[in-house]
């Protein structure tokens, strides 16, 4: 730099740090103007938001010690599933004892008798919504019940007596902690709780890919904006049957940041194409660049077996309305214990400075008695193991081989998981009218309207690809209806 240069660059320092001092100052001014006529009246007074204190309700705050114990009895299976559904639970477990496994009771038997699905439809999309169990839905209306018999009484003593006996249940399926899982909404509010709660600045990075769910990604772009930082995009599509190209991608990716990637957003199962990622390689590799991870599972949790810790992950989501086939609502978020102190729910409610039990636990007055029947949903899924589990894989690798056959394709993406209950297969050519994603739209609202058949069809990288799953009360027999109405669509002009 040239001596004048340098002048020049003193100069503005200094003529920055008069500014910056000249600001203080007339802050300072202000202030104590404020303060002054403050003082003036004695109704006023100026609270200090760092040395507010909440007032929070007693029944909340033992309801928060309770679950940020980390020494807790055991699970009582029984009692957390209420009475009125108890009996049928029972029965389950006695017809699956009865019968050697659960196969008998499976496919066709599992839909009339545990779901509550239209009859005479196809349904061949549980990966989006899920499908609620009828007993979960049951014992979700006995706390409704329980709530609008006394509403006082049950908010605050027996809606977190039967929250608490969901967390140590869902703590068991997911091989953690209790204490380091809280309940949301569903995942993307997950997302967006651990995204308004990281340190983020100027020229820090937010990890995303092009396979990242489109309202995480969303939420990312927002944040990112705030916080005057930006987001690095990874391509995954023409790689996800190659796990060691994908962690050479996120690895290339982290050093290009620079160390300014503050978090990455990792899909365990991604949502439009449904390949599994390698994501305790990928948490690993974000820990020797010094970035967060949180890992999107919306759809992992009673699909793939979980032991969240050993993942390496910061922060864990996942939706329990999916594959545990409990009612709507019902999600979690986990977190390790060192990434705790900071998080904050996207609602402050009465458990403001609670610790992280405490202040997601009451969100403010809400339904969450989806929550509260989720040991319930949770308890019937479990009685139909091993066999349910064996049941989905073999179904959905029969249903790819019947579909790629009558369609003539090739592609299939997802079904290399030992675990997959969902994958996507390659539509054939719709009568010389190229893919995109109107058509997939078009071929979509066809299946559904016409055929009575529900399954997500999209356009990636100017191929059709139709996702189907495989859950419980499924079929081969309809993915022989979905291949014979695809082709009739195929041949129309």
């Amino acid at each position: 730099m040239l001596h004048s240069d340098r002048q020049g660059a003193a100069l503005a320092i200094a003529g920055g740090a008069v500014v910056v001092a000249g600001a203080w100052l007339l802050f300072d001014k202000q202030r104590r103007a404020s303060q002054a006529s403050v003082a003036d009246e004695p109704f006023l007074q100026l609270i200090n938001p760092a040395s507010y204190r909440a007032h929070n309700p007693p029944w909340l705050i033992e309801a928060a010690a309770a679950a940020s114990s980390r020494k807790y009895a055991p699970l009582d299976a029984s009692s957390a599933v209420p009475p009125p559904v108890r009996e049928a639970v029972q029965r389950l477990r006695d017809a699956v004892a009865n019968a050697g496994d659960a196969c008998g009771l499976l496919g066709a038997a599992a839909r009339s008798s545990l779901f509550m699905l239209e009859k005479d439809a196809v349904y061949l999309n549980h990966g989006s919504y899920g499908a609620a169990l009828k007993v979960a839905i049951q014992a979700q209306h006995y706390f409704q019940e329980r709530l609008e018999a006394q509403p006082v009484r049950f908010m605050e003593t027996e809606a977190l007596q039967a929250l608490r006996q969901a967390q140590l249940a869902l703590a068991q399926v997911v091989g953690s902690h209790p204490a380091d899982l809280v309940f949301v909404s569903n995942a993307t509010t997950a997302v967006n709780a651990v995204l308004r709660s990281i340190q983020l600045g100027p020229g820090d990075l937010l990890l995303i890919a092009t396979t990242t769910y489109p309202a995480v990604r969303s939420a990312a772009a927002r944040v990112a904006q705030l916080r005057g930082a930006a987001l690095l995009e990874v391509e995954l599509l023409d790689v996800l049957d190659q796990p060691a190209a994908i962690i050479q991608r996120y690895q290339a990716a982290l050093q290009a940041g620079g160390g300014r990637v503050r978090l990455a957003v990792l899909d365990h199962i991604i949502s439009q194409v449904p390949s599994h990622l390698p994501v305790a390689a990928l948490c690993a590799l974000c820990r020797e660049h010094g970035a967060a991870s949180l890992v999107d599972g919306a759809h992992a949790v009673g699909a793939l077996p979980l032991r969240i810790p050993e993942l390496g992950c910061d922060y864990y989501t996942s939706n329990a309305h999916k594959w545990l086939c409990s009612g709507k609502g019902v999600a979690f978020l986990w977190a390790a214990q060192e990434r705790q102190a900071g998080l904050l729910p996207l609602v402050t409610s009465h458990g403001h400075g609670l610790g992280f039990q405490g202040e997601f636990l009451w969100p403010g007055t809400s339904d969450m008695t989806a929550a509260m029947a989720l040991p319930t949903a949770i308890a019937v899924m479990q009685a139909l193991e091993p066999a349910a589990t064996q049941y989905r894989r073999q179904l959905l690798r029969a249903a790819v081989a019947l579909l790629s056959v009558a369609w003539g394709t090739q592609g299939v993406l997802g079904v290399q998981a030992k675990e997959a209950t969902m994958c996507s297969v390659e539509m054939p050519p719709l009568s010389g009218r190229p893919p995109s994603a109107q058509l997939a739209g078009q071929v979509h609202a066809a299946l559904r309207q016409r055929y009575r058949i529900e399954v997500p069809v999209a356009c990636v990288r100017g191929r059709l690809w139709c996702r189907v799953s495989a859950q419980v009360y499924n079929e081969l027999g309809e993915y022989q209806q979905l291949a014979d109405a695809v082709k009739a669509l195929a041949a129309e002009a």
